[in-house]
């Protein structure tokens, strides 16, 4: 895909430490916004870089899916596990802000950063409601006893929710650290990968 192309030659000048002057910065990133319109079309790109992107999607699970897949793309070069650990951690956290967040309207949006380091992946969610408070989270599994893991299952038929429940459980169980903001509409989360990044290892030798 073209915009897979731009992305990814942007993504190996900054990392083998090339410089563009901010005139071809500009024209590069204009010709990212424009054929990421034409692949991913949900996606406003905010930053591309190849240790820091940076994206909006509206509410609509449909968004979803082409943010799963490009983040899928950016952390490519990750081993399997990692990558399948920040994908479900990621998809859970997005499909959240679209849902109980942005209540599946379309002119609202979620914003998401992921940030690669040397020795860890950092992704940052935000969406645009009112936030939580986990002391209101009974019908979550993240919330039930000890003693009674399928306690929120009651829960959610009784407020007649639809079946679920497990999104924070399985966040919390795929990733190493999890941070929310006072407001409970910004998340955190750390995976370490304790991987060298291939500019790191350059400098190095």
């Amino acid at each position: 895909r073209a915009n897979k192309k731009v992305l990814r030659t942007m993504f190996v000048c900054q990392s083998e430490g090339a410089q563009p002057t901010p005139a071809s910065a500009q024209a590069k990133d204009l010709e990212l916004r424009e054929s990421t319109q034409c692949n991913w079309p949900y996606l406003e790109i905010h930053s591309a870089r190849h240790d820091w992107v940076e994206v909006s999607l509206p509410c609509v699970f449909e968004a979803a899916d082409q943010f799963t897949e490009f983040s899928m793309w950016f952390l490519s070069e990750l081993e399997e596990e990692t990558r399948d650990a920040l994908r479900t951690a990621l998809r859970e956290l997005v499909l959240n802000g679209i849902e109980w967040g942005g209540r599946l309207d379309s002119s609202r949006r979620v914003r998401v950063a992921i940030l690669r380091g040397q020795h860890a992946v950092l992704c940052r969610v935000v969406d645009p409601g009112e936030g939580f408070q986990f002391d209101d989270l009974s019908h979550a599994a993240i919330a039930n006893p000890a003693d009674m893991p399928c306690h929120h299952i009651s829960v959610r038929e009784k407020k007649g929710l639809r079946a679920g429940g497990f999104g924070l459980s399985i966040v919390q169980a795929s990733i190493d650290e999890l941070l929310y903001n006072g407001k409970g509409n910004e998340v955190v989360f750390i995976k370490y990968t304790h991987q060298v990044s291939p500019r790191k290892s350059a400098t190095a030798s």
